[in-house]
């Protein structure tokens, strides 16, 4: 707001206050000094940015703020009135003619200790006031702390929740800033929903850091850069800054930074306690590596996810979100360390002649080094936004980055290079080497002339260490073998006997990751493996399990994957070409409409009626062409005949995740995904297919086709011996594509009753009045996991609609999420399903649908690069391990 605005808001608030000027402005408001004509006093007014307004809803705000209204604590600044009029939200605090802390630290820097912890202890205590009254600031930071005569006031208390609570989910969609990002505790970077008063804790403990060291425990160029360390990274202790700091005070600032909420203090009384007591301590254990690690050691912990919002550096960089301390995102699930991909679309890996690994991570995972299309690397990191050209690198393959970060090794023309990643001259490492693994900073080890050979990081004359056919060396940690690939496969060597031992028959490009397990990629499947392996024994402990699918791997063994030490994953999505006939292929699309596409090329044919397994697994589909069911093995990129000679169409998942229903000319299949079993007959003389199956099992849902293919709806009991089919819904109009709500009460299906195809309810399995979802879509409706929308696609785009379910039915707004052009689309047949966990939608997409052309989605060679932080907790639960 402007100047200009005062008169419009004189005019607005005439006989209540008068406006005398602005004295600032913040992401959520504008500030004005105005008199309480009727109290006769100084009060500052903050408004509201009129696009929050909007967003917000003046009444929902309003109402809101009136929890906060009543707080009365000397160490919190009182809200005096609110309200609304001629447009204007606004509210009512204390004019408070002092400075905030914030002015303080940027003038001073640092403070003396006892003042430090006698302000933190004050806001502390405020905040256990609050908390107690079940009030959480969530915006906690030396700007929200008002200095006056020496004593701090906490300020817009409640103002947050109140915005985040009346605006909602829709708040994401605004790109609005509401927030900075150096208070902001780990589950609020991460957009968890539900916050307690830990995120508060973390936000004083912020606060005390800075006021003692001079800076907060997280800094960088851009606000998705210190998101991405709150995440990742410990902050150094305040005693290794400050050592006058007593160690009770360092210990308590440490616990209230820890990254999970159950590890902070429970409420602000006990931080303030551990502040006063001399006694106080808090372990914090000191950071592994595996160079002197050899046991496997844990994944990085981060804090839970929501669709948007799964942090790490790549996550934040590339995603580019809003830093929004109110971010309200679907509830994420409990799991303390989930993992989370994306696609780095804005650049393509390339390869050139030779066929080697063209990606590297570097171990602390912050910067990724990749082969773009001239031939030239690239480097990011996890602060920048794209990837810039390293000079001198053309033709470069087999990039290696040292262990402290700062160097690049890489192979061209068969010679070895090593150049600094922030700049500097290319420098020779060896003669007529390859495939380098730069293993600790002073040593790499690489392929040669006559097998593998050992050479200082200064560069010189390489030392042959394994003869033969050998290549790809990877240096296991402690020095004592290493594995390579041979023309038997994938072979570990030890180094003391010299004695050598296949690993992994036909696997090539091995790597030794910290959870203890060694990975190989497939050329075969193009899925990547890993085996259970013991560094002091030198021995596999079990069996290979196949843990990443659509992986590029070369003809030659290269695989296109880097992982980190603390488990980060980059890897070159394998895309594949051409393929042959209609060129389908199943396509996953996230909620912001990023595509990616499954490594398997299918059949000339049609891919019909994807469905997904309950544990997100597999998918089923028909393949038009052999006219029978197939599966798609998400873990593996495998695909397998489910169904032979039955002429099998539109599968259907039973609950169990263990079998599948069929349509057939002989009736209803229930058919086993291990093929245990032959095919179960549920009913015969059908006239039509099952569509969905209950939650439960005891219900499905099945069309009736009549005359030239005009649908009905029939239910059935399967839970009878024999099942009984009951006439659902028979009208004058076609009803077909039935799904049965996750709680079993209600179901959404397509129509033509109103004229054109359109998206309907009605409750189930009693027949009820139908509620209009949308009287015009594309493809037929589909529940979110957790019953909170209905999916739908509407001229080309996938649409939400919001639901609440319960002994009535509540339809909430509509969101368009994301363009569907491309995709196949079918008025009687659902051609997309969603995944079990509700963040990605998976697509039959072709060359065009609906008379639109696809995007461009060809790449030579490798494909976008894939980053998936904290890669190693789905490792283990891939492994079999758990969490």
């Amino acid at each position: 707001m402007s100047d200009s605005v005062i008169p419009r808001l004189n005019a607005a608030l005439t006989g209540r206050y008068a406006i005398e000027g602005e004295l600032g402005e913040g992401g959520m408001a504008n500030v004005y000094l105005a008199d309480d004509l009727r109290h006769e006093r100084k009060v500052a007014i903050k408004v509201l940015k009129p696009e929050l307004a909007a967003l917000v809803g003046a009444d929902r705000f309003l109402g809101e703020i009136k929890t906060t209204a009543n707080l009365q604590h000397p160490h919190i600044l009182p809200l005096f009135d609110s309200g609304q009029a001629e447009g204007f939200v606004f509210y009512v605090m204390p004019y408070v003619e002092s400075e905030s802390l914030r002015q303080r630290l940027d003038r001073d820097v640092q403070l003396p200790v006892d003042e430090a912890v006698r302000l933190a202890t004050a806001v502390a205590n405020a905040l256990g006031y609050a908390h107690r009254q079940g009030v959480i600031h969530r915006d906690i930071k030396p700007e929200n702390v008002l200095m006056h005569e020496g004593e701090p006031l906490v300020a817009d208390f409640g103002i947050a929740l109140a915005v985040s609570a009346a605006g909602g989910s829709r708040l994401t969609e605004t790109g609005l800033s509401l927030g900075t990002p150096y208070y902001m505790s780990p589950e609020q970077a991460s957009a968890d929903r539900e916050l307690g008063p830990q995120a508060d804790i973390y936000s004083v403990g912020c606060m005390l850091y800075e006021m003692l060291v001079g800076e907060p425990p997280h800094t960088g160029k851009t606000a998705q850069a210190v998101l991405a360390k709150i995440l990742t990274e410990r902050p150094r202790s305040v005693t290794d800054m400050r050592a006058t700091v007593p160690l009770n005070v360092a210990a308590a600032v440490a616990r209230s930074l820890e990254r999970l909420p159950a590890d902070r203090f429970e409420g602000a009384d006990e931080f303030v306690r551990a502040l006063g007591d001399g006694s106080f301590t808090h372990e914090v254990a000191a950071a592994r590596t595996t160079q002197t690690a050899p046991a496997a050691a844990p994944a990085a912990t981060l804090p839970s996810r929501s669709p948007f919002a799964k942090w790490a550096p790549w996550g934040v960089a590339a995603a580019a979100v809003v830093v929004a301390v109110w971010s309200l995102m679907p509830e994420p699930p409990s799991d303390p360390s989930p993992t989370y991909r994306m696609t780095l679309s804005d650049f393509v890996v390339e390869s050139v002649a030779g066929g080697g690994w063209r990606i590297a991570i570097s171990p602390d995972g912050s910067t990724i080094v990749a082969g773009g299309a001239d031939n030239m690397l690239y480097v990011r990191r996890s602060d920048d936004t794209e990837f810039r050209p390293i000079p001198g690198t053309e033709r470069g393959q087999h990039p290696a980055i040292s262990p402290d970060g700062e160097w690049l090794a890489f192979s061209a023309g068969n010679e070895l290079f090593k150049v600094q990643l922030s700049g500097g001259p290319v420098l020779p490492l060896a003669d007529g080497g390859r495939n380098a693994h730069w293993h600790v900073q002073e040593e790499l080890v690489y392929t040669g002339s006559e097998g593998i050979y050992w050479v200082a990081s200064a560069g010189g004359e390489g030392t042959l260490i394994v003869e033969g056919d050998v290549s790809r060396p990877f240096m296991l940690p402690g020095g004592r073998g290493l594995i390579h690939d041979s023309p038997a496969g994938l072979t570990l060597h030890d180094l003391d006997s010299g004695e050598s031992t296949v690993i992994g028959p036909g696997g090539s490009n091995g790597r030794y990751v910290p959870t203890g397990h060694i990975l190989f990629g497939d050329r075969a499947v193009q899925s990547v493996f890993a085996v259970p392996f013991d560094l002091g024994s030198m021995t596999v402990t079990g069996d290979p399990v196949p843990v990443l699918p659509s992986v590029n791997i070369f003809s030659g063994g290269a695989v296109q994957l880097a992982v980190s030490d603390n488990g980060t994953l980059v890897h070159g999505l394998a895309v594949t070409q051409g393929g042959t006939g209609g060129n389908e292929r199943l396509t996953w699309f996230d909620v912001d409409g990023t595509r990616t596409e499954l490594l398997q090329v299918f059949s000339a044919g049609q891919v019909d009626h994807p469905r997904i397994s309950p544990d997100g697994s597999k998918v089923a589909y028909t393949d038009d062409d052999a006219d029978e069911v197939f599966l798609y093995d998400l873990l593996t990129g495998g695909r397998t005949q489910l169904t032979e000679g039955m002429d099998a169409d539109r599968p259907v998942w039973a609950p169990d995740g263990r079998h599948v229903y069929v349509w057939s000319p002989g009736g209803w299949h229930r058919v086993p995904v291990d093929g245990s079993t032959e095919p179960e007959l549920v009913l015969e003389d059908v006239t039509g297919p099952m569509v969905d199956v209950s939650a439960d099992g005891n219900w499905a849902v099945v069309e009736e086709l009549l005359g030239e293919g005009e649908p009905n709806l029939l239910s059935v009991r399967l839970d009878t011996d024999p099942v009984t089919v009951t006439p659902y819904l028979r009208a004058d109009w076609h009803e077909e594509e039935g799904e049965i709500s996750p709680d079993g009460r209600w179901l959404t299906y397509q129509a033509d009753q109103t004229g054109g195809h359109g998206a309907y309810l009605r409750s189930f399995p009693e027949l009820g009045p139908f509620v209009e979802i949308s009287a015009e879509v594309d493809e037929s409706p589909v529940w979110a996991p957790d019953g909170s929308a209905i999916y739908f696609v509407r001229d080309d785009r996938l649409v939400r609609r919001e639901v609440r379910l319960g002994e009535t039915l509540e339809l909430g707004s509509e969101t368009e999420l994301f363009s569907a052009a491309g995709t196949r689309s079918s008025a009687g047949m659902r051609m997309y399903d969603i995944h079990p966990d509700g963040d990605r939608f998976l697509f039959v997409t072709t060359g065009s649908a609906g008379g639109q052309e696809a995007p461009e989605v060809e790449y030579e060679g490798i494909g976008p690069v894939v980053v998936v932080v904290n890669w190693f907790q789905e490792l283990r639960e891939r492994m079999g391990e758990g969490g």
